[in-house]
């Protein structure tokens, strides 16, 4: 008998609080019927009666661990894990609070960290930083140029800056958490892709105050590839659109060199050809 899933439990949960005498027999219900075989069909309809509804909730109560007329179980997977039989019920996933950082030079004195060894980070929650002691931060796109962060050509006042990964979809989640909690004097720096693709995410990341680009040799810039560029239609309709209402707050000219020249330029090619790094500043933050 195959397991309901959480969407599933929450139909459950919504009949019995609400008190439901019957539900559409849609593919979700169908499901939950083959499960439990509880209450009849009729007409396109599942209909429970008293009696059906509370044997309804004391199988849900004997298979899952939990009332399902109390809800679903709220919090972290472990949390979860306290009232129910399934810990991937939880809203909160385990990257929700949990940060790579480290520095180019090692050190990470905010967490009293004297120095790591060359390419390490450590994942830290949200909760072992202390915000009022945070002045600048690097976020960085991807991960394998942030595991080689103290290979790149930065300038000197950025090697003792706390960098991050931002990471994708969930795990960049983290982030807007830490940006959430930093000072509003922080300086934010984004280091990203050098095509539509990176000045976007520099231009949608909150509170974002500088973007870190490279200085573009002959050598560099043959390392552009065009094709990908192009299929980054959408990001360069957003620039074109922030350009036009003048939102690019002093990165107008970033945007301009990417577009007359089709660049995507990686980090990887900068690292590659050891470009040395730069920050441009933002006019206003949003």
């Amino acid at each position: 008998m195959a397991g309901l899933g959480r969407s599933h439990k929450q139909e459950v949960v919504k009949l019995l609080k609400q008190r439901k005498t019957q539900v559409k027999f849609s593919t979700l219900w169908q499901a939950i019927y083959e499960h439990f075989e509880i209450g009849f069909i009729d007409n396109k309809k599942l209909i429970f009666s008293l009696l059906d509804r509370e044997t309804l909730r004391q199988s849900a109560i004997k298979e899952w661990g939990f009332d399902p007329r109390t809800g679903l179980p709220e919090g972290t997977r472990t949390g979860v894990a306290y009232y129910s039989t399934d810990d991937k019920l939880a809203t909160e996933n385990p990257n929700d609070n949990y940060l790579l950082i480290k520095t180019a030079q090692g050190d990470i004195p905010c967490i009293g960290v004297k120095k790591l060894p060359s390419g390490c980070s450590l994942r830290i929650s949200l909760e072992q930083l202390d915000f009022s002691t945070i002045r600048e931060i690097i976020i960085i796109e991807n991960q394998d140029c942030y595991d080689l962060w103290h290979q790149f050509n930065l300038p000197q006042a950025l090697k003792a800056t706390l960098t991050f990964y931002r990471g994708h979809d969930v795990q960049a989640k983290a982030i807007h958490h830490l940006i959430d909690q930093l000072l509003p004097e922080t300086m934010i720096t984004i280091f990203a892709d050098y095509d539509p693709a990176g000045l976007k995410i520099a231009c949608t990341t909150p509170k974002s105050s500088h973007v870190l680009i490279p200085t573009l040799s002959p050598e560099l810039m043959a390392k552009s590839y065009p094709d990908d560029y192009y299929k980054q239609h959408d990001q360069a309709a957003y620039l074109d659109n922030s350009l036009k209402k003048n939102k690019l707050d002093g990165w107008q000219d970033i945007w301009l060199n990417i577009k007359q020249n089709h660049y995507s330029i990686k980090q990887q090619h900068m690292l590659a050809y050891n470009a040395l790094l730069y920050t441009v500043k933002r006019k206003s933050i949003s």
